[in-house]
């Protein structure tokens, strides 16, 4: 297998010749922000000597899987790293001229009071509080630099948006030539999920009868152009986020959401602690077979009671003969549908472990379509979720699938 290589992107050539204190960046899916804000950093790093630049996010799960794994990967690829610099107990990388890049999570307001700074990124900034980020820019000298998708409003509009030391710059995945030409396909496969013409350009490819789908569209709109997207209403709104499942926590079971590609296989467990609800991902993949999907299952050595995605019987029975416990989704009563399954989920508060990356994402943006719950949605996580923490008898045991034998189906 080839070795990657570090190529220079029109994002990363837009991105250099930003000169405000405020470098304010919203961008679409792939853009390559993170990728490319990276090296600049890592960059004036080495021209300045004895400086502090912060690189900061959400949770430190994210910043693990995000920020932290970016720079990683690209000081390898250019040839740059050193792992005698790194100091991974405190996520300091330290260089020969006396500056550091330290990374930190922003889960605790205490966090951001700490020392001051010379520089600072704010990674996917629309998961921070402003106070936070307040207390973060009274303790910044210099640049500071804020990356989001923009599908909705939130502070920095108000208060940086004409600001006399901001300066805007809108990225795409088509200033992110490193981009596979398979995501590609895969992003711009919401053009015609949307929109009846994709051809159209301009505000003609939003008019209303030109739409389709108003849930594409408006992903289209934010994720493909990185433009400000319309939110009518989040779907969840009752959870919050939590370091891990408690340690008495009882598990309950697990939810199973089938994908290939483009779609995600999804595993995501339950536990009851104190009467709610705790919910983690497990899986979040694509292109696994079911053998790859039972492994994966299994690799944790946890015995998983599993209620599964049930338009796919037989790729359970497969799943089963590999020593699993693997049973069809079946709401209440004769309510098998989504919304009812949401409802139940609405009905109490839960909670979800900050390490489950996609389940978050796909939670903030879950959002009603002129006040239903629109289909194709990305919730691959949140089906899997659903399956198990709407499913009757959750407290005791998953349901068993009923029914006549179905048509053989398997995942390709």
């Amino acid at each position: 297998m080839p070795e990657a290589k570090f190529i220079t992107t029109t994002a990363s050539i837009k991105l250099s010749k930003m000169r405000e204190k405020y470098r304010i960046i919203p961008g679409g899916t792939s853009a390559g922000k993170t990728f490319n804000i990276i090296p600049i950093i890592y960059s004036r790093a080495l021209l300045m000597p004895n400086k502090v630049f912060s690189i900061t996010s959400e949770t430190m799960p994210h910043l693990r899987k995000g920020a932290m794994r970016d720079f990683k990967n690209i000081l390898r690829m250019t040839g740059r790293w050193d792992r005698s610099k790194w100091h991974g107990t405190d996520s300091i990388y330290s260089l020969d001229n006396g500056s550091v890049i330290e990374f930190f999570s922003l889960d605790d307001e205490s966090k951001a009071r700490g020392p001051r700074r010379d520089e600072l990124y704010v990674n996917e900034a629309d998961a921070i509080k402003f106070e936070i980020f307040r207390q973060l820019q009274i303790r910044t000298r210099g640049v500071v630099w804020i990356d989001f998708n923009p599908h909705t409003e939130f502070w920095v509009h108000e208060n940086l948006k004409d600001h006399p030391r901001a300066e805007w710059l809108t990225l795409t995945y088509k200033d992110n030539e490193a981009l596979d030409e398979s995501l590609v396909k895969e992003i711009e496969h919401a053009l015609e999920l949307g929109f009846h013409d994709p051809t159209l350009i301009g505000d003609d490819l939003f008019q209303e009868e030109n739409i389709k789908n108003k849930y594409w569209s408006n992903w289209w709109k934010v994720y493909g152009l990185g433009q400000l997207g319309e939110i009518d209403e989040l779907i969840l709104r009752d959870w919050e986020q939590v370091d891990s499942i408690p340690i008495n926590a009882k598990y309950i079971g697990s939810g199973l959401d089938f994908g290939f590609n483009p779609d995600p296989s999804t595993l995501v467990d339950m536990y009851l602690y104190n009467g709610q609800k705790y919910f983690k991902e497990i899986i979040y993949e694509r292109n696994l077979g079911v053998a790859e999907l039972a492994n994966k299952i299994k690799q944790d050595g946890l015995t998983r009671n599993i209620v599964a995605d049930r338009s796919a019987p037989l790729i359970i029975s497969d799943l089963n003969t590999y020593g699993l416990n693997v049973v069809a989704y079946d709401a209440t009563d004769g309510m098998n549908t989504i919304e009812s399954g949401i409802s139940i989920l609405r009905s109490d508060k839960f909670h979800v472990t900050s390490d489950s990356l996609n389940l978050i994402k796909e939670l903030r943006r879950y959002i009603r379509i002129d006040g239903r719950i629109p289909n194709n949605a990305e919730d691959h996580a949140i089906d899997a979720m659903r399956y198990i923490g709407s499913t009757k008898r959750n407290t005791r045991s998953p349901v068993r699938s009923r029914g006549r034998r179905p048509q053989r189906q398997r995942l390709r």
